[in-house]
């Protein structure tokens, strides 16, 4: 694992994800602003896993992690920084943890959407993924990540 550059990867990720949320713009097709919405979506929560990478090899776990729970499992030390992962991801008001919930229903048919019409099963997707609420938007997770990895790693620079 150590071949790999993760704060690289973690770096590359976002970077990707705030790129592809400049490219959405008002006006545009609302199929096209959910594909890069969703797009989006999917290079934070890569991004994400590439970090957990981070603190696996900081924790000295040699094997790839794909979640939060492997990383735990796998670590003889649980960091501060991993205990606030967690703390997040089972906090059901965190930023996180709703990020989360949306990540999973990524793909997946509104259920009051399943007995319309396609156009509203269109509309019931973009719905639920796009939210109105400035805190329940890939912008406002993107700068939680942004955040949130920046303290971390300033305070393992201070360690």
């Amino acid at each position: 694992m150590a071949a790999i550059n993760w704060v690289g990867q973690t770096n590359q990720r976002l970077y990707q994800c705030r790129l592809l949320q400049e490219q959405i713009c008002t006006g545009q097709e609302p199929a096209l602003q959910q594909a890069l919405d969703d797009a989006a979506l999917l290079q934070l929560f890569a991004a994400y896993r590439c970090y957990l990478n981070e603190l696996a090899l900081a924790a000295g776990v040699t094997n790839r992690v794909d979640s939060l729970t492997q990383l735990l499992q796998q670590t003889a030390l649980v960091t501060g920084d991993m205990r606030q992962w967690q703390a997040l991801s089972v906090d059901t008001f965190s930023w996180f943890c709703r990020f989360l919930q949306v990540v999973e229903q990524l793909g997946w048919p509104d259920t009051q959407a399943v007995d319309s019409s396609l156009a509203t099963e269109v509309s019931g997707l973009i719905a639920s993924s796009a939210s109105s609420d400035e805190d329940d938007s890939v912008s406002h997770w993107l700068a939680s990540f942004h955040r949130l990895i920046d303290e971390q790693r300033a305070n393992q620079r201070e360690s």
